[in-house]
């Protein structure tokens, strides 16, 4: 019933809207009020269906604001009668407001009371505390695989570099026929090999090694001589650097080079065609001191690399070498590529052995002295034990044995003379004046090293307490110790012997005594032609000769070709105006006098 009047309801108030001017009339809101009035008493007194919420609690809630509509004055009129139709529901008694919930206080607990302390449960007895223990331990606990661990086959140290060995000479062969090959082998091998920080150089060496070898494949398939250089270079660093890393299980470079250098290989034709043009006193001859196979190895490959039967192209300016402080300044003079090539085949074979070869001819000079032997500076002891080899009664001293620390100039190399003693020069100079032997140094420091000083102070000492023959291998006016104005003035030149000579140096064997008369100058500082001691100018090419004028250089012309040729220094034939070139020769300049306006411009 209620249901169909609240339809008629809305019938009639939309009737209403359908007004063209959209207001209501007086009489049409009187009807519609009367029928609301009825239709609340009609439902006061109807029965109220129980709800599931209070009343109360409803109306004291908060109602949602709801959204104005923009429906005109329908709209408005519909809220208006909403409002009216809740009063008339809620007429009659007025209702009480809800009462407010009170939040309860909470009791206080009772504060707890102390309980007595119980025992601590008794210990485990030891045997207990050590199978817990044994449990517990990372032995007992099951090994676990580590994630991605791949097995790995080890070779015994000395199988890993023999094989090695085998692929660097494979792969140097392959090099000199013009041909990148064997280079991931070489690489496998070397990474084969364990050992400590200087075997690991010596692995990255060989990855250094492989990618040059690389880079110069389009240069060794043109026969250009820099592009095997630098590849050769490289593959001799890597096994260099093996043998110091491994030295007990590498052979010795006299042995290895001798695979590829030796007799049968490709460099015997070229080698022996440069012989035959040079004279008797260059030629090299065999010998059973390694060192000396070893020089004779590489020369007859730079006989083969640059000499006129070459098939290597090299098309290079001369520039000077690298500038130094000794009176040998930036010389010799030669291609760059041949630079290279001297610095590899001399470096790391005056590490291993000596910074001079000793040859027949001096080692004859020595022990024909009759006298004991003291050598300062000994370095690796390699002079020392071909003397003793040639019953020569030698003692040796250097600053730093390489046995015993890490040298200056040889590393931690293994000594060739088992009695090499701890000693500067001083201590040495007072052992051979003591005994009355000669005082011997090869390859002397310069004297800028306070500490291996030896002209200066070794010399003076050992004149000092009586000793009278004094033997030096070295440079004279070069990159060993300079003789100054005061040695001068103590010691003549009795005897000078050749030895044999790499690409860059210039040494001999000299034998001094104290000044008796007349003081001689060393043969260097006159002319190789006439001899005058005035106006001289060095060949820079082979820095062994000297001239006084163009006509003595002219008169001179063949032995100064063999020495350019022997040299490898260059490949064009000596000319007249050379002589006024600076890049071929340069005033000879003493040693001592600019080292001493060092001195004073420091003391000032």
């Amino acid at each position: 019933m209620q249901h169909h009047r609240l339809s008629a309801v809305i019938a009639s108030i939309a009737g209403m809207a359908d007004d063209s001017d959209k207001n209501l009339k007086h009489n049409d809101e009187e009807q519609l009020q009367r029928l609301l009035d009825s239709m609340g008493q009609e439902s006061a007194a109807a029965p109220r269906p129980p709800k599931k919420k209070s009343t109360e609690v409803q109306e004291s809630a908060p109602r949602p604001q709801k959204k104005k509509s923009n429906k005109g004055a329908v709209s408005k009129f519909r809220e208006q009668q909403k409002l009216k139709r809740r009063g008339s529901i809620d007429t009659g008694a007025a209702r009480e407001p809800a009462p407010v919930a009170r939040k309860e206080k909470k009791k206080k607990r009772p504060a707890p009371q102390p309980q007595p302390r119980r025992p601590p449960p008794p210990l485990p007895s030891s045997e207990a505390v050590d199978a817990v223990l044994a449990e517990m331990s990372p032995a007992a606990r099951p090994a676990r695989p580590k994630k991605r661990q791949k097995p790995r086959e080890e070779a015994p140290p000395a199988d890993a570099c023999r094989a090695a060995v085998d692929a660097f000479v494979a792969c140097r062969a392959a090099a000199m026929r013009g041909e990148a090959r064997h280079g991931a082998e070489l690489q496998a091998a070397f990474d084969r090999v364990q050992g400590g920080p200087e075997a690991a150089d010596a692995r990255r060496a060989a990855r250094d090694a492989v990618k040059r070898l690389h880079r110069a494949k389009p240069g060794l398939e043109k026969r250009d001589a820099a592009a095997l250089v630098d590849a050769l270079g490289a593959l001799d660093e890597a096994y260099h650097r093996l043998r110091y890393a491994r030295r007990d299980a590498v052979p010795p470079p006299h042995q290895v080079f001798e695979k590829v250098l030796g007799r049968g290989s490709i460099i015997n034709e070229a080698a022996d065609a440069l012989l035959e043009t040079l004279p008797a006193d260059l030629h090299i001859e065999e010998s059973d001191d390694p060192l000396h196979q070893l020089y004779r190895l590489r020369w007859r490959e730079g006989a083969w690399l640059f000499g006129p039967s070459s098939m290597w192209h090299l098309d290079e300016r001369l520039e000077p070498g690298e500038p130094t402080t000794t009176p040998k300044r930036n010389d010799p003079v030669a291609a760059p590529t041949v630079h290279r090539w001297r610095d590899s085949a001399r470096t790391w074979a005056c590490r291993e052995y000596a910074y001079a070869v000793p040859g027949a001819e001096a080692l004859n000079a020595l022990a024909g002295l009759n006298r004991p032997v003291v050598e300062a500076g000994a370095g690796t002891g390699y002079w020392a034990d071909a003397l003793r080899k040639r019953g020569v009664s030698i003692k040796a001293y250097d600053v730093r044995p390489p046995s015993i620390t890490a040298n200056a100039y040889h590393g931690r190399q293994a000594a060739h003379f088992s009695e090499l003693q701890a000693g500067d020069a001083l201590r040495a100079a007072e052992a051979a004046a003591a005994c009355g032997g000669a005082l011997f140094a090869c390859y002397a420091p310069p004297e800028d090293d306070a500490d291996e000083a030896f002209l200066g102070r070794a010399a003076g000492h050992f004149a000092e307490r009586g000793g009278d023959c004094l033997v030096l291998v070295g440079e004279w006016r070069g990159d060993t110790a300079a003789a100054d104005a005061a040695f001068l003035g103590r010691w003549e030149l009795v005897n000078q012997w050749p030895i044999p000579n790499w690409g860059d140096t210039s040494a001999a064997l000299t034998v001094w005594r104290p000044v008796r008369g007349e003081s001689r100058m060393c043969v260097l500082d006159a002319c190789s032609a006439c001899g005058v001691k005035r106006g001289l100018r060095r060949c820079r090419l082979t820095c062994d000769l000297v001239y006084c004028s163009r006509a003595c250089a002219v008169d001179h012309s063949e032995r100064r070709a063999a020495l350019v040729a022997f040299k490898f220094a260059d490949r064009r034939p000596p000319i007249d105006s050379d002589f006024d070139d600076p890049l071929r020769f340069a005033p000879v300049v003493h040693g001592g006098t600019r080292a001493k306006k060092k001195k004073k411009r420091r003391k000032k």
